[in-house]
């Protein structure tokens, strides 16, 4: 059915058993609603249906999930949820597109029982911050309403770490944005900074620009989980034991040069 010629305020695609590669049209016609700017769930099969107008692929399920207490856990987060289950595919979280990701998971098998649209989630929850009243602009605001909690302790850390003035190793997209915020914070900190990489990603390309930063590698690569500092960290290490180690011509008795 082609619901895309009535006027409607939201999508609920139901659950149910069956093979979505099945029901092609379905998933033309969802491909539409996506275009929009309609909110849209799925649950099951719904969910499936929803991830191939995403353009992810699905698979058969060895073991389906035919019970009421399955558990399926929110990405990010330690918050699990039981649910009611009557399905025998699953989605392929690996060929989601970029503009989507995974929203919760089978505790049981790890597999996909959820996805959502990045973008529209971001634009939603800027939507919402400019709406709640506070100050758009004070950066403790931006800090308490978008920042987890890992977040606001690395800012805290950052901060912490100038006032004892120490070196801040700055790694990937994340920790540049918590080093953006500490900035605002505190202008004077980025003196006390070092930018391991350069990710692939033109949201860190434009946070290192507001930073005036010129970190030591660019090599366009999505590293993640801290290896960009790993990598930075030997070039970082040989510029301090030149500096301190490296023998001079007085050390040398060396009083002619040529």
């Amino acid at each position: 059915y082609d619901f895309s010629t009535i006027d409607y305020d939201g999508l609920f695609i139901s659950n149910g058993p069956g093979n979505p590669d099945f029901a092609e049209e379905t998933v033309v016609n969802l491909r539409k609603a996506i275009e929009g700017n309609k909110p849209i769930c799925g649950i099951c099969m719904g969910n499936q249906l929803l991830s191939k107008a995403a353009g992810a692929s699905v698979y058969k399920l060895k073991y389906g999930h035919r019970s009421h207490n399955q558990p399926v856990r929110e990405v990010g987060t330690n918050r699990c949820f039981i649910t009611s289950q009557n399905h025998g595919f699953a989605v392929d979280s690996r060929t989601l597109g970029a503009d989507w990701e995974p929203l919760f998971i089978n505790m049981n098998d790890a597999t996909n029982e959820g996805i959502r649209h990045k973008y529209e989630i971001l634009n939603k929850a800027v939507e919402n911050f400019k709406s709640s009243g506070l100050d758009c602009s004070n950066t403790e605001n931006i800090i308490r309403y978008f920042g987890g909690f890992e977040m606001v302790a690395a800012i805290g850390a950052m901060l912490r770490a100038a006032e004892c003035h120490l070196i801040i190793m700055v790694d990937g997209f994340i920790m540049t944005a918590c080093a953006l915020a500490a900035s605002r914070l505190y202008p004077d900190i980025v003196d006390y900074m070092i930018f391991g990489h350069s990710g692939d990603e033109g949201g860190h390309a434009r946070m290192l620009s507001l930073l005036n930063a010129k970190p030591l590698l660019s090599l366009g690569l999505r590293l993640g989980e801290g290896t960009g500092a790993l990598c930075s960290f030997p070039i970082i290490d040989s510029a301090v034991r030149m500096i301190n180690e490296m023998n001079n011509f007085k050390n040398a008795n060396i009083t002619k040069y040529f």
